[in-house]
C-alpha cells in the first residue's frame, strides 16, 4: 500500500506539506508514470545489450549454437548467427515490449514483456528463458541483478525528489 498517515499534536505546516507532497509523489499514478518511462527504458536497454552480447552479467554467456542448429539455420537462409535471432521477432518482442500496467489506489504492477497472444512467440520466449528438456540450453533474455535494482531504486528516488521539488504535485 502506498501513502502515509500523518498525525501530530502540534501542527507543523512545513512537515505536513512535505509529507503530503511525498504521498502524492509515490501514489499509484506517479509510480505508473515512472515505471512506464524510466524503468521501462532501463529494462529495454538491458535486454538489447543482452541480445547484442549473446548474454550478459545476469544471464551469463549464452551457450553456442549446436552444429545441427547452425546447419538448420543455414538451410533456412537465416545465417549462422547471432543466437536467438532468426527473424528478429523474439528480440523485438523483448526489447520493444510496451508492457502491461495494472493500477489501483493501493499500488501498481508493471509486467514486461507483456503476455503474448502468439503461442509460437510465447514458446520461443519460454525456451529461451528455461531451455527445453535438456535438448536446448537456457539462454535467458529477461533478468535483473543487484546493480539493476540499485539503478532502478536510485532512479525512483530521483523521480520522487524531482516531483517534490518541482512542485508539479
Amino acid at each position: 500500500m502506498t501513502g502515509f498517515l500523518w498525525s501530530s499534536e502540534a501542527e507543523d505546516l512545513g512537515v505536513t506539506k512535505v509529507l503530503t507532497a511525498l504521498d502524492r509523489a509515490i501514489d499509484s499514478a506517479s509510480l505508473a508514470f515512472w515505471m512506464q518511462g524510466e524503468a521501462k527504458h532501463h529494462l529495454s536497454e538491458r535486454a538489447a545489450i543482452r541480445f547484442s552480447g549473446e548474454g550478459d552479467d545476469v544471464s551469463g554467456p549464452w551457450a553456442p549454437l549446436s552444429p545441427v542448429t547452425i546447419a538448420d539455420r543455414l538451410r533456412q537462409q537465416y545465417g549462422s548467427g547471432p543466437i536467438l535471432h532468426r527473424s528478429g521477432g523474439l528480440e523485438d518482442y523483448i526489447v520493444n515490449a510496451s508492457g502491461t500496467m495494472t493500477m489501483d489506489p493501493s499500488g501498481v504492477t508493471f509486467q514486461t514483456p507483456e503476455p503474448t497472444g502468439d503461442p509460437v512467440l510465447q514458446a520461443k520466449f519460454n525456451t529461451a528463458q528455461s531451455g527445453a528438456r535438456g535438448v536446448v540450453p537456457a539462454r535467458p533474455v529477461v533478468g535483473l541483478n543487484e546493480t539493476d535494482a540499485a539503478t532502478l531504486l536510485n532512479s525512483l528516488a530521483m523521480s520522487i525528489q524531482a516531483a517534490i521539488e518541482g512542485g508539479i504535485l
